[in-house]
């Protein structure tokens, strides 16, 4: 079985706030939606995705990558949202990577809602999604959950406080990471000297001094001197050099 494709849109819109993607169908009449992880939010009592043809699934619980499933009649360009009632999002599945590649390869990024707070484990794993990913309320990724992303130009984490190795490991192709409330980064961030665990090249962390970053146990986590450490009061260098 061939397996939808899908497009993805950022803020579809301001109100009400919900996790939305488009899915394109196309070639045959059964195609399959199947979405990655979610946790139910704190005080919710269902999670409601609506498909787009009419048809919705209601979930007392959240699911695990893969479980939540739906199959389309007829090819089209559906819009699928998911009720604000999601509190950890993921969209690959661990274990099972070919079952996500055709599906969320190329497209634009997932429009998250308010109340995602944390990214599961494997949750972008070995994604291409074009333009700036935003993920305003995240606080916490889960293991790999950024492995090999690319095409991403720039992804935007202001909620999150640390920068995990973990969480980041082989993260490739975006370039920059908007994270100005962090205020710690794991000494091998960059790199051990053995492996290059995180290729982004500029990090923006707006609350943070010069002199802070380089106090911070661990400078440089491991990071070669094309690495800039955007701060408050200035652009730091692996190398200790300010401008």
């Amino acid at each position: 079985m061939q397996v939808a494709s899908r497009q993805c849109v950022w803020k579809l819109t301001p109100e009400p706030s919900y996790t939305a993607f488009y899915a394109r169908v196309s070639e045959t009449t059964t195609m399959e939606i199947r979405l990655g992880q979610a946790v139910k939010a704190s005080g919710s009592s269902r999670i409601v995705v609506h498909w787009g043809d009419g048809e919705k699934t209601v979930a007392s619980a959240g699911w695990t990558a893969g479980a939540m499933r739906h199959i389309y009649g007829a090819p089209g360009t559906y819009l699928v949202r998911i009720s604000d009632d999601v509190r950890t999002w993921g969209m690959s599945v661990s274990g099972g990577i070919s079952v996500y590649n055709t599906a969320l390869g190329g497209h634009a990024l997932v429009s998250l809602g308010s109340r995602v707070t944390a990214i599961a484990t494997y949750g972008f794993l070995y994604m291409t999604l074009p333009g700036k990913l935003e993920l305003p309320t995240v606080v916490s990724a889960g293991n790999r959950a950024f492995e090999n992303l690319t095409g991403c130009t720039d992804l935007v984490i202001p909620s999150m406080a640390r920068l995990s190795t973990a969480a980041f490991k082989w993260f490739r192709g975006c370039p920059l990471i908007h994270c100005d409330n962090v205020k710690s980064i794991d000494p091998d961030f960059f790199g051990d000297g053995t492996y290059d665990w995180c290729g982004a090249t500029d990090l923006y962390l707006g609350s943070l001094t010069c002199d802070e970053v380089k106090a911070m146990e661990g400078f440089p986590f491991g990071a070669m001197h094309t690495v800039r450490f955007h701060c408050s009061d200035g652009v730091l260098y692996s190398d200790g050099s300010v401008v």
